[in-house]
């Protein structure tokens, strides 16, 4: 069973997206802030992150450049999820490594689900 960390603080979002992937035969760890989701990524090993870009205090960009920068989670894909839709915010992603990007209200979870199978 493939395991996803999602990092957003939308609670709403991590609710709808969880059960979605779960239906799917995902093992699911969310977090609420970058804080959690970068200790988190070191601590349950994910096959794969989901990684909103608009957060408080440790933005996405932030995680995203310090998951690449740590040798323990440098590995792991990461796929942007985010209402950030700016053809400069995408490539800034991909250049610090991210996998794949998505724009929230463009995607529904069984995109984003078959998005991230693609990954793994």
């Amino acid at each position: 069973m493939p395991r996803i960390l999602m990092i957003d603080d939308d609670t709403f979002f991590l609710a709808i997206y969880k059960k979605k992937f779960e239906a799917e035969g995902f093992d699911v760890v969310t977090a609420s802030s970058g804080e959690d989701g970068l200790r988190y990524a070191a601590d349950k090993h994910p096959d794969v992150i989901m990684l909103d870009l608009v957060m408080p205090r440790v933005d996405g960009f932030q995680v995203l450049e310090r998951l690449k920068a740590d040798p323990a989670t440098s590995r792991i894909p990461v796929y942007v999820c985010s209402n950030l839709c700016q053809q400069g915010d995408i490539d800034r992603c991909k250049g610090l490594g991210a996998a794949g990007y998505a724009i929230k209200s463009q995607t529904s979870p069984s995109g984003a689900v078959k998005q991230v199978k693609e990954l793994l």
